[in-house]
């Protein structure tokens, strides 16, 4: 029985290290001395799911012989569904999901699987529904996975990348400054001519920049206390700037403070982690890699405290884009009224939001690029002709 339970830790060891070759050996000898065993048939389905989408049938397989040994396994139900879901046989992966379900409708691996498959169908307020309930079971260590199939069935469409991607192809702007730059893979979408300057205490880089791109390796205060942008940027104003900093309330209306002034009446701000999902995701204190912060307050701040700003929210998965412009780089009312801002939204989280109305204090608008851009206008599109 050790040797079984460590062939099990090594098969688990190599799916969670992504080598999913080792951990198909490890289940397959599981396997030989015990037909059906629940876990290393799970774990063999999820190589196999992870090796090819050619392997998604013998994935199936192996789960249904498994099954014929244990009919009731949930986990196995449950991997059944995700099987069949990773085929596009959803009508199969919602009955199978469903029988797992009626003997436990709290289960929490079936739940997200629905989810998915929801989502699939294009069902989003029932894959909001189950996800909810998925996400109530305070069992699960880790909530990250759910939160990210919440994201899509609350906003379904196109995702940020592709909008930042989008307002780079239409905006061609000769400046941009992004602030949080992580691994580059945004800052990248900046290209020559375009002089782009990114703002990250320390970034993981994994994309290359381009001969354009200046990177300051500095805290986003640091960073505007220490250099003038428009020399950086060789005395111009900023043209597009995608804030993803902290996602923390005072910083992020520092960041746009200082963008601000740099700005130009063309100027596009973009604010990431702006549409929370719960109390949870949207708490400063991160509880887990799904993180938004209550970077919201800054898209609430600024329709009440600064209404001659167009100013609203793009319902983009996974936290939401704030679209901000009609900037005025003398207006001096966030500087002189800061600590009357702050008071007004430290206190306040994510079920005031949607008590006061989340859709209303957020601006939230429509995840539809030509609403989007005539919403933002013809004028300013002329800007950039």
């Amino acid at each position: 029985m050790n040797d079984l339970n460590q062939m099990l830790e090594s098969a688990a060891h190599h799916l969670s290290a992504s080598q999913p070759d080792e951990a198909d050996k490890a289940c397959r000898m599981v396997l030989e001395k015990i037909p059906g065993q629940p876990d290393a048939s799970h774990m063999l389905a999820y190589a196999l799911l992870k090796k090819s989408q050619m392997q998604s049938n013998e994935a199936i397989h192996q789960l249904r012989k498994a099954l014929g040994v244990n009919p009731d396994n949930l986990l196995l139900l449950a991997t059944l569904g995700e099987a069949y879901l990773a085929t596009g046989k959803l009508r199969e992966a919602e009955g199978v999901l469903k029988q797992a379900l009626t003997q436990d409708p709290d289960h929490y691996y079936s739940l997200l699987v629905l989810g998915k498959a929801l989502i699939q169908y294009e069902r989003y307020s029932e894959a909001e529904r189950v996800l909810r309930k998925a996400l109530s079971q305070k069992q699960v260590a880790s909530h990250d996975a759910t939160y990210i199939s919440l994201a899509k069935a609350v906003m379904p469409g196109d995702s940020y990348h592709e909008w930042l991607a989008r307002f780079h192809q239409w905006l061609q702007p000769a400046t941009y400054l992004e602030i949080g730059v992580q691994t580059g893979q945004t800052l990248t979408l900046a290209q020559p001519p375009t002089v782009a300057v990114g703002v990250d205490p320390d970034p993981m880089l994994q994309f290359p920049l381009s001969n354009t791109t200046q990177m300051f390796n500095l805290e986003s205060d640091v960073f505007f206390e220490q250099h003038n942008l428009a020399e950086v940027m060789g005395q111009a104003k900023v043209d597009l700037a995608f804030i993803d900093g902290l996602h923390v309330f005072d910083q992020v209306l520092r960041d746009f403070m200082n963008v601000e002034r740099f700005s130009h009446p063309g100027t596009v701000v973009v604010l990431h982690d702006v549409r929370p999902l719960d109390n949870i995701s949207s708490d400063p204190d991160s509880h887990s890699n799904f993180n938004s912060g209550d970077a919201w307050k800054v898209m609430a701040a600024l329709r009440r405290f600064r209404p001659d700003l167009t100013c609203f929210t793009i319902p983009t998965a996974p936290t939401g884009l704030g679209v901000i412009t009609n900037l005025d780089s003398k207006n001096t009312i966030l500087k002189e009224r800061y600590n009357e801002v702050i008071t007004a939204y430290q206190n306040k989280n994510y079920d005031w939001l949607m008590n006061e109305g989340l859709s209303e204090t957020l601006g939230v608008f429509v995840n539809d690029w030509e609403q989007v851009s005539a919403r933002i206008g013809e004028a300013h599109a002329q800007h950039y002709e």
